[in-house]
């Protein structure tokens, strides 16, 4: 929203302001709730006592996450001008934008090959008691591959027919459902803070749609 202000200009009413500030405030307080000081360490197998500057892993990566999230607005503000300039070519945009990103993999090759291997390792996949010989891994890998295709064209397609805000809206609900969701599946441990960040969301999510009604 900030960023649309900014660059392009956009004027937004009251209640679309409310709401993503609403919105925002519960992400923050969903996650926050989430934080443990001196147990990141020994999950993320990272030593930040060690650096230079040590700064907990857990700040880090909420400081990369609002950075790649100021990136993706611009990018969302870029595809409108593109859009409008050049006509709603989602289907292009989404192989270019995907395409040109494969060489920056480069960087994490190291990374990649013992994955690979780690991969290959994993016990075969089997399916209703027969041995597809698989490795189990590489299955799921795929479905994840598949899910990624189908939900990254609809966000495309989105994007076609509406404004950046509202695309970024809907992914930002789509994320939080995704961590409420691995929240249950992986049985961890909700407080009160977590209740608060979720109603708040909610809310938000309802003045943000409401916004747009018109009486």
């Amino acid at each position: 929203m900030t960023m649309g202000w900014i660059i392009r200009n956009y004027q937004y009413s009251l209640k679309q302001i409310s709401a993503v500030v609403v919105v925002t405030a519960g992400i923050v307080i969903f996650t926050l709730a989430s934080y443990e000081p001196g147990a990141q360490n020994i999950r993320s197998g990272i030593d930040s006592n060690s650096w230079l500057i040590p700064i907990p892993p857990f700040v880090v990566g909420l400081a990369l996450l609002s950075f790649a999230l100021i990136l993706s607005a611009y990018l969302g503000l870029y595809q409108e001008t593109f859009y409008q300039k050049h006509g709603k070519h989602n289907e292009e945009m989404m192989f270019y934008v995907h395409f040109l990103s494969i060489p920056l993999f480069a960087f994490v090759g190291d990374d990649m090959v013992p994955a690979f291997h780690a991969a290959y390792s994993t016990p075969s996949f089997v399916i209703a008691g027969l041995d597809t010989v698989v490795p189990s891994a590489w299955v799921y890998i795929f479905a994840i591959c598949l899910f990624q295709f189908a939900c990254t064209k609809g966000v495309y397609m989105l994007s076609a027919v509406t404004t950046s805000l509202n695309v970024t809206m809907v992914l930002t609900l789509r994320k939080f459902f995704s961590l409420l969701i691995s929240f249950i599946v992986f049985e961890n441990v909700f407080n009160m803070f977590h209740i608060i960040g979720a109603a708040f969301v909610f809310i938000g999510t309802i003045l943000f749609s409401v916004s747009f009604a018109r009486f």
